[in-house]
């Protein structure tokens, strides 16, 4: 189980603290947007959880694109996880996501989407994006200081996978049930097209997924050992319960504005 809080950017600093203690009370994790934007330098809200001894690793910390290198290592030296958006920090203002910042400071970073209705619900967007912005951000560096960028690469597309599989795994302190294809490990995987065009050829596996592959190239999901998607088709109850729980969700918001 888990608590989505406002965090201290969102909410009082003493709603803050009953809300992070009252997940601790219930062994749930907690995750809260926090540490982007204008507000996110100037407020330190990391360095703040820092010194009230709040820090760990039960605390997810989502966007935190204005945090600077000693913030970052207090969630490092805290075990606290973060989840980066690339999509949606780039399009909303918050910032660049801080992929390189996190790995040197010893944080594995963790991949999310956040607003669906904003942007594709699919980790493999964020995967490009985000090894993207890294790249940009030091390549930019480079050129800021006369030089040209050559094929030397300061992240890797194994890591963004990292990001989106295994990384993720350990912050939800589910690691030792999925994320990696490991015996004695819940069967979660997906089953990629290897022959699809867009694919071939595959010399780069990691590299393929992370950079070329999108949700269509998916042709079979499996959660705990159950197909819920075989042969590029969802499993008929799962396809319909979506549809319908899409359609009902959004009937109520478009009649009220009539």
């Amino acid at each position: 189980m888990g608590l989505a809080i406002r965090g201290p950017e969102f909410s009082s600093w003493e709603t803050s603290v009953f809300e992070i203690e009252t997940a601790r009370s219930l062994d749930a994790l907690c995750s809260m947007h926090i540490g982007f934007g204008n507000w996110g330098a100037e407020d330190r809200s990391i360095e703040r959880l820092h010194k009230a001894g709040l820090l760990g690793p039960d605390l997810n910390m989502v966007h935190i694109n204005a945090i600077d290198a000693d913030q970052m290592k207090m969630l490092a030296d805290s075990g606290s996880s973060i989840s980066i958006t690339p999509e949606i920090e780039m399009m909303m203002g918050h910032g660049y996501p801080v992929t390189g910042l996190a790995i040197a400071q010893g944080v594995l970073p963790t991949l999310g989407v956040d607003v669906v209705t904003a942007t594709g619900g699919d980790l493999f967007a964020q995967m490009k994006f985000g090894l993207q912005a890294e790249r940009a951000i030091q390549n930019q560096s480079l050129l800021m200081d006369g030089i040209m960028p050559g094929p030397e690469l300061g992240l890797s597309a194994h890591q963004m996978l990292e990001a989106a599989t295994i990384n993720g795994a350990r912050a939800l302190q589910l690691d030792h049930k999925i994320g990696s294809l490991t015996p004695g490990k819940e069967a979660d995987f997906i089953l990629i097209d290897r022959t699809s065009m867009n694919l071939l050829p595959m010399t780069d596996p990691a590299g393929a997924v992370v950079q070329t592959a999108h949700p269509s190239n998916v042709d079979s999901v499996y959660v705990a050992g159950k197909a819920v998607k075989q042969n590029g088709k969802l499993g008929r109850c799962e396809s319909r319960r979506g549809q319908t729980k899409s359609l009902c969700s959004k009937r109520p918001y478009f009649i009220t504005q009539v």
